[in-house]
C-alpha cells in the first residue's frame, strides 16, 4: 500500500482478541419421566343394561383425557397405567346426563390384570364411582388418589 506523507501508521492488530458479548447456546433441559407404578391399573365401567342411568362420563387423569365412555356402551375396560404416576394423581371424573332412564352406572379403578380375554380387578377398589338413573343433573368429581 502506498501511504501518504504525514499520515500516521494504524495501531497494529490486538494480540488477543477483544471479547464481544457471548452467544448463549439453547439448552434443552432434560426430560424427567414420571415415576410410573409398580402395580398394572384398570378401569372398569359397568351398566345395569345398556344406556341404563343415561350417563356418559368423561374420566380425565392429571389433565389428560383418559377414555370418554359413551352413553351406548354397556361395559368398557381399559388400561389406566399409561395415564397415572407413582403417588397422588389427580384424577376428574365428568358424567353428563343424555337421557332420563333408570339403572346405574359404575366405574371402578383397581390393581388388576388382563389374563386370557377376561379382566381381574382387587378389592379395595382404589375409586368406586357411581351415578343413578333417577338423577337428573351433570356432575363433575375431582379427586386425589394414590397409586402405588
Amino acid at each position: 500500500k502506498v501511504q501518504k506523507k504525514g499520515a500516521k501508521t494504524p495501531p497494529p492488530p490486538p494480540t488477543t482478541p477483544t471479547k464481544t458479548g457471548t452467544v448463549a447456546k439453547k439448552v434443552t433441559p432434560p426430560v424427567t419421566l414420571l415415576p410410573r407404578p409398580s402395580k398394572k391399573y384398570v378401569a372398569v365401567v359397568q351398566r345395569s343394561g345398556t344406556k341404563a342411568s343415561g350417563y356418559s362420563l368423561k374420566i380425565i387423569v392429571n389433565g389428560k383425557v383418559a377414555r370418554k365412555v359413551s352413553l351406548l356402551a354397556p361395559q368398557d375396560v381399559f388400561d389406566l397405567t399409561p395415564y397415572v404416576k407413582k403417588g397422588v394423581n389427580k384424577v376428574a371424573i365428568e358424567a353428563y346426563k343424555e337421557s332420563t332412564t333408570g339403572g346405574t352406572i359404575s366405574l371402578m379403578f383397581g390393581i388388576g390384570k388382563f389374563e386370557g380375554g377376561r379382566v381381574f380387578i382387587q378389592k379395595p377398589y382404589v375409586l368406586d364411582y357411581k351415578r343413578k338413573g333417577s338423577e337428573s343433573q351433570n356432575y363433575r368429581h375431582i379427586y386425589n388418589l394414590t397409586f402405588q
